[in-house]
């Protein structure tokens, strides 16, 4: 199939969006259909070839990619996560890494019978996990913490030092004078590592300082952003080889640290970047695979497989945290997490197109392999991680807490109501000035677009059990339901009735349950809101919830211990024992 460069630019892109469009529809990984719609579109059908079209630009565009992929990881880490944690994120990092990069080693090696070059090489890049895999498997599973901050921080963390430790090796074995000794390797480390933080930092300071002081128009604020991140990237490689992916890591931890209000807007930007970028490198990667790639995969990756799974990633969990304060049960669960993504798919492409004249034993190996086990992992852990965590009583059970999509009067009162309950809530909202009034009634409020991935990263979900989505923008809410239903469920994402014009263009049906045993739109509560009705807490009535005055509409149930039931038309539930209602209602002698 002879097609012209443009015509295989646009076919990647748009086979990479069907392929998230369709893993979206099924609820199964992406990665799993990037690769599976690359290996067609290249090695076995021949449509496209991207070898051919980018040439010597292919390795600079995947590392350049990659590197925006990790700083858009990077702001998701903040250090307050890692509180009481971060002895237990450095043994895996180190000590774990080092764990890992044995073990896969030595069952490439005897497994395989990959000769032992190749098997270090495959090692050492099978020794990262990667975000893109990672942080949609936890945002499933939903573990109790400290789990998903630990294994936040390592498959983000883990990704430019396992890049590090594989290109160090590569060299020792291409360059033999420079023989890949331990000795080596820690010095390499020791400098890449110090390269890649100094000037990592200093990119991230500069993206602050110049936005803070508003040096950058509105318009040129997300190209700046990409550029200094690219910059940061370049100088750290130019003085270091392959030390900027961490520079690009640690620039997205300063920004989202130190950059507050002023960075938010563009990094929500930079994270719908993320999707794009995902999609192209792995349709990319898979599709530059040769056919006879394909056919060195036999039943031995069977084996090969099962032996990271079961025995290299929990030694490596056990032996780096021997000493902290995790329990049994959660040291299973960290070993039944590691699957592998992006990171590991460009390394090993790289690597081998660097590679393929080096005369290295073993290196025609790499691809295969590694393509191998990503889908392998992906598909595995994503199976075997959320059966166990609910086995080992690690996931959230029955949270009772309530998101909040909006932040206006009506809603911060409602929130208040449920939080002197003691029901957590947290609230999401675009406007500061809203942020700000609910952070002084001492409610937990994030300023941003409930819609952003960036956002959506940054929440903190644990104990959070249902979302309703009360703001103006109709199409907002329904958008809302549909992204925190993958999440929360469906049974438990509620929106504001949606305004029913006098035509057909003005219906927005809703996609989630209505809030409120009497339909209420928010055009309706904000003319009650103005004409004096407030949100109020009642007993239940003997008679029940139905015999309430019509002028009150009931909007949640207080059950005990802590726990509430939001209301909605359909409710049957019946109530019983000690109950209060959350309703919006007139205020005492208002209307009377």
């Amino acid at each position: 199939m002879n097609l012209n460069n443009a015509s295989q630019i646009v076919i990647i892109l748009a086979g990479g969006t069907a392929a998230q469009l369709l893993a979206w529809r099924l609820q199964i990984p992406s990665i799993v259909f990037l690769l599976l719609i690359g290996i067609v579109l290249g090695p076995l059908m021949g449509a496209v070839s991207p070898s051919a079209i980018f040439g010597d630009l292919l390795t600079p565009i995947v590392s350049m990619s990659v590197a925006l992929i990790l700083f858009e990881a990077g702001t998701t880490l903040h250090l307050k996560e890692l509180s009481g944690r971060r002895g237990t994120v450095v043994a895996l990092i180190t000590i774990g890494a080092l764990v890992a990069f044995i073990g896969i080693t030595a069952a490439c090696h005897y497994l395989l019978a990959v000769p032992l070059q190749g098997s270090l090489i495959i090692g050492s890049i099978l020794v990262v996990s990667g975000p893109t895999v990672v942080i949609p498997l936890l945002h499933s599973i939903r573990l109790k913490e400290p789990l998903g901050a630990i294994l936040k921080w390592e498959g983000i963390l883990i990704d430019p030092i396992g890049v590090i430790l594989a290109i160090l090796i590569a060299e020792g074995l291409v360059d033999t004078a420079m023989a890949a000794t331990p000795l080596h390797i820690f010095y390499g480390m020791l400098a890449s590592l110090s390269v890649g933080a100094v000037l990592g930092v200093a990119g991230g300071a500069i993206i602050v300082l110049a936005l803070r002081r508003y040096l950058v128009p509105d318009h040129l604020q997300l190209p700046f952003l990409i550029c200094t991140v690219l910059l940061s990237f370049w100088a750290s490689n130019y003085f270091y080889h392959e030390s900027g992916l961490l520079a690009a890591t640690l620039a997205g931890m300063i920004v989202a640290e130190k950059g507050g209000v002023s960075c938010r807007n563009i990094l929500d930007f930079a994270a719908n970047l993320q999707p794009l970028l995902v999609a192209f490198l792995f349709v990319v990667l898979s599709a530059n695979l040769d056919p006879e790639h394909l056919a060195i995969v036999g039943w031995e990756s069977l084996l090969f497989l099962a032996a990271l799974i079961l025995i290299v990633r929990p030694f490596s969990v056990f032996v780096s945290t021997s000493l902290s304060k995790l329990s049994i049960r959660e040291k299973v669960l960290l070993s039944s997490i590691a699957p592998r993504g992006i990171v590991a798919a460009s390394l090993a492409s790289v690597l081998t197109l660097n590679l393929s004249k080096s005369g290295i034993p073993g290196v025609e190996y790499v691809l295969p392999v590694i393509f191998f086990t990503i889908i392998g992992t992906v598909l595995l852990y994503g199976s075997i991680a959320p059966i166990l965590a609910w086995t080992l009583s690690l996931r959230q059970a029955n949270p009772q807490g309530v998101m909040f999509v909006g932040a206006s009067s009506f809603v911060r009162a409602f929130a208040q109501a449920l939080a002197k309950h003691g029901v957590k809530v947290t609230l999401i909202d675009n406007n500061i000035r809203n942020i700000w009034k609910g952070r002084k009634l001492g409610l937990s409020c994030h300023h941003g677009n409930a819609l952003s991935e960036h956002v959506q990263d940054e929440l903190d979900l644990e104990g959070i059990g249902a979302m309703v989505a009360l703001t103006p923008n109709d199409e907002a809410n329904s958008l809302s339901v549909l992204e925190y239903e993958r999440i929360l469920g469906r049974a438990n994402a509620y929106q504001v009735a949606p305004y029913e014009g006098e035509s057909d263009r003005y219906l927005s049906p809703a996609q989630g349950k209505v809030l409120g045993l009497r339909r209420l739109t928010w055009y309706q509560i904000e003319e009650l809101w103005d004409n004096g009705y407030r949100v109020r807490t009642i007993p239940m009535p003997q008679e029940g919830v139905s015999s309430l005055d019509e002028n009150i509409f009931p909007l949640a149930a207080l059950l005990p211990e802590k726990k509430v039931s939001l209301l909605h038309p359909e409710f049957t539930t019946t109530l019983k024992g000690e109950i209060s209602l959350v309703v919006f209602a007139p205020r005492p002698g208002v209307g009377q």
